[in-house]
């Protein structure tokens, strides 16, 4: 090095005079005198959760630069667009050195939070000088409800069934669930393939959304319904929580155990004739549904009437695909082709929660059809839409297999056709059922009214406000082709 300097000297002595120079003048330059200056940096001093603080400076000097530094469950936006404002980031708001910035402060946190911003001035070279830096702090309070709702579709559990759970919030990106811990009760996610989940902790690998919904499967094999919290918590940030704002609901579970079945089962007649309609009534505690299944000979025929439909049904068969109500009425029509009495024995099975009918707990009376003695029989149907109910009403005499039926279709307002017109024809011989008379073959108002009136009289419904008032259902279709 020091032979590079002798050569130096001898060799280039221009050179070395002007190197001298300028590190000997470089040394006496006092480089603070163009430094910048923060004049004042001032905010607003406090705020609540999302509302809008500002920020103002002026500079003496170059430009600028802001940073708002990164706080757990703190969410900054630009309040002109409302987009994220980044934290922890130099930015630059606008080419002025003084300028100023509104900003929306979210505070999630669960608590308290000083946010303390930094306003950076820039030299004459564009570079932030760090040492002219000035701070100013905003105080933000968190909101006081993050999660806005928490509720589920059923305080108590179906076995069986998923329970729902959904949710809103005010400014949450996410939230997660606890469920209290009951040794008696396990819990599973059908969204997550059937998954178990722990107790007391955030049951979901990744937080929900923060509005949003999720269904839990619970189990209970005690004999007794069991209490168990769900609790869903805001999330300051993926992963952390706060534990000073849930949201608690309490469930019932309930007892998965098949509890003793309780059955009452009664028709409205042990005895009728051929062709007659016989209402089986029942009641099931404990149990989800029912079903019964008739044991009879070939020659005997039977349908169901429903509001809706008719349908055959099999002997030794259930006699439905799909089990009815634990709770019912429903009414059987019963033909007989032999010329003598017939025994049917009509049983009911209820069906389990495990989806299973139980023989053992099964109710059984003997129904005995007798042949039709004539064409045209006196027949008494007690009407039995409720267990609650035990009107009778006498119906006009019946014609057994007289004919084909004249009303084979359901008949309703808007129905067009020449049954329309038989059906106001046969109802307009009565003046209180239908004192208009119209036989236009069209069913209108009038027709309804007089449909509805005639259901009344011979009570297949007990108010107006049946959902077949004033429509052919299969009952009344049956009633009216009887007195054809």
């Amino acid at each position: 090095m020091f032979s590079l300097l002798k050569k130096l000297i001898f060799r280039k002595p221009k050179i070395f005079i002007a190197i001298f120079l300028f590190f000997f003048t470089f040394q006496f330059i006092d480089t603070s005198a163009d430094a910048p200056t923060v004049v004042s940096f001032v905010s607003t001093e406090s705020i609540e959760s999302a509302q809008v603080a500002n920020l103002t400076w002026s500079i003496n000097g170059g430009g600028h630069t802001l940073m708002v530094p990164c706080i757990q469950g703190v969410k900054l936006f630009y309040d002109s667009n409302k987009t994220v404002f980044p934290c922890g980031t130099r930015v630059s708001v606008s080419k002025q050195a003084s300028d100023g910035i509104s900003l929306v402060i979210v505070n999630v946190s669960g608590s308290m939070r000083i946010i303390t911003a930094r306003i950076i001035p820039k030299d004459a070279y564009a570079k932030d000088y760090d040492l002219g830096a000035r701070e100013t702090s905003v105080t933000v309070y968190p909101v006081n409800q993050p999660i806005t709702g928490f509720f589920s579709n059923a305080t108590t559990t179906k076995s069986g069934t998923a329970t729902i759970f959904y949710w809103t919030s005010k400014h949450l990106d996410g939230v997660n669930i606890k469920i209290s811990c009951n040794e008696s009760v396990t819990a599973t996610l059908p969204t997550l393939g059937g998954k178990f989940v722990p107790c007391d902790k955030m049951i979901f690998p990744t937080d929900l959304p923060g509005t949003g919904l999720t269904s839990i499967m619970f189990a209970n094999p005690s004999s007794i319904d069991q209490p168990v919290d769900i609790t869903l918590f805001p999330a300051m940030a993926a992963g952390f929580y706060d534990g000073l704002h849930p949201n608690t609901i309490n469930l019932s579970i309930a007892s998965d155990a098949q509890k003793p079945v309780s059955i009452l089962f009664y028709p409205n007649k042990s005895k009728i004739s051929s062709g007659e309609l016989i209402y089986l009534n029942w009641s099931i505690t404990n149990a989800v549904g029912a079903n019964i299944k008739f044991t009879c000979s070939t020659n005997i025929k039977l349908q169901s009437f429903t509001a809706t439909a008719i349908t055959d049904i099999l002997c030794g068969e259930y006699a439905w695909v799909n089990p009815l109500s634990a709770s019912s009425t429903i009414a059987i029509n019963v033909s007989g082709q032999n010329q003598e009495s017939e025994i049917v024995s009509v049983t009911i099975f209820p069906y389990l929660k495990d989806k299973t009918y139980d023989a053992r707990q099964s109710r059984s009376f003997n129904l005995q059809v007798d042949p039709a003695k004539t064409l045209i029989l006196q027949t008494e149907i007690p009407i039995v839409p409720t267990l609650s109910t035990s009107t009778t009403v006498v119906l006009p005499p019946v014609t057994i297999n007289a004919k084909k039926d004249v009303f084979a279709r359901w008949l309703g307002p808007g129905s067009k056709g020449e049954d329309v017109k038989l059906l106001q024809i046969f109802l307009a011989k009565d003046k209180k059922i239908y004192p208009e008379g119209y036989k236009t073959g069209y069913y209108g108002k009038t027709t309804k009214s007089a449909v509805g009136r005639y259901q009344l009289k011979y009570k297949i419904i007990l108010t107006a406000k049946d959902s077949i008032y004033g429509t052919l259902d299969p009952i009344t279709r049956y009633l009216l082709n009887s007195q054809q």
